[in-house]
């Protein structure tokens, strides 16, 4: 199951906060499957836009080389995957309308997602992702899935190969061996990004340790660098500066007596945190 390792195919699944009942966390099905950074990279016809699709194919074609595949086949690998996430991407959502909350909720049942994908099985995919308890998700784009759900059907299986292993390489390609490496940052570094030159190792290695392990390595941190004492200075430092703040106050000269008493109220209200949030770990009072 690539969802588990992180390889982001067809689609997001993850758990979020109940949009409309912040009492509860829900799974979540959102639009996504793509190679490039978004819709618009697919549909845009400047010239810009198809100078890096073209990019964007020749990239595949090395990385399906690497891999061991011969320059006609991977050249054909490269415009199957092409043609899967054109069609993905013209069926997703305009990232405009996606800022809308109410445009992204739609709690569907399990049987509303069989009427929905009746060519995928929820069920297997939860008990797949170790969640088989679940009975109802929140689908952010259903016409998303109505047109994926298509494409399982329309796309030769060859092709679905072809792309998933694509993504899995594309995934992996930062922690293979350099010449992956070099050809990944070649693409998304210098053409995505403009990127000069990669960043040295032990800064990727670190940022990866901290991208996977980041609580972890945040309390080791904190431990070795932000002992009691730290804290305690911390504190007073944030104590001192109400205490300045509420001398100020009691003496601005454009403050009326109506709103010095309004801002004191505020001020008396506000609450300390009862713990410190330091790169990740969270310090207990």
């Amino acid at each position: 199951m690539l969802h588990i390792r992180g390889v982001g195919v067809l689609f997001r699944f993850n758990s979020t906060q109940d949009a409309k009942d912040s009492t509860q966390v829900i799974g979540a099905a959102f639009q996504g499957g793509l190679g490039l950074p978004e819709r618009e990279y697919y549909l845009k016809q400047d010239d810009k836009s198809k100078q890096l699709r073209d990019a964007y194919v020749k990239h595949v074609v090395k990385m399906l080389q690497l891999l061991g595949d011969a320059a006609d086949q991977s050249a054909a690998e490269s415009a199957a995957v092409l043609k899967i996430e054109t069609a993905l991407a013209t069926a997703s959502m305009k990232n405009t309308d996606m800022r809308d909350p109410d445009k992204t909720y739609h709690k569907l049942t399990l049987a509303d997602l069989k009427t929905l994908t009746p060519n995928f099985s929820w069920e297997a995919y939860f008990k797949a992702v170790g969640h088989s308890e679940l009975k109802e998700v929140n689908v952010g784009q259903p016409d998303f899935f109505k047109a994926l759900d298509s494409q399982l059907t329309a796309t030769p299986l060859d092709d679905w190969k072809t792309y998933l292993r694509w993504h899995l390489v594309n995934s992996a390609a930062p922690g293979l061996s350099e010449k992956f490496v070099d050809e990944d940052f070649d693409f998304r570094g210098k053409t995505l990004t403009g990127a000069k030159e990669i960043q040295p190792r032990w800064k990727r290695c670190v940022q990866a340790t901290d991208r996977a392990l980041g609580e972890a390595l945040g309390q080791v941190y904190v431990q070795k660098y932000f002992p009691p004492a730290a804290k305690a200075r911390a504190l007073e430092m944030v104590h001192n500066l109400i205490a300045a703040l509420r001398d100020d106050l009691q003496t601005l000269p454009w403050m009326g007596p109506e709103t010095r008493t309004q801002a004191t109220a505020k001020l008396e209200a506000f609450a300390l945190k009862s713990a410190i949030r330091t790169n990740g770990a969270i310090i207990p009072p």
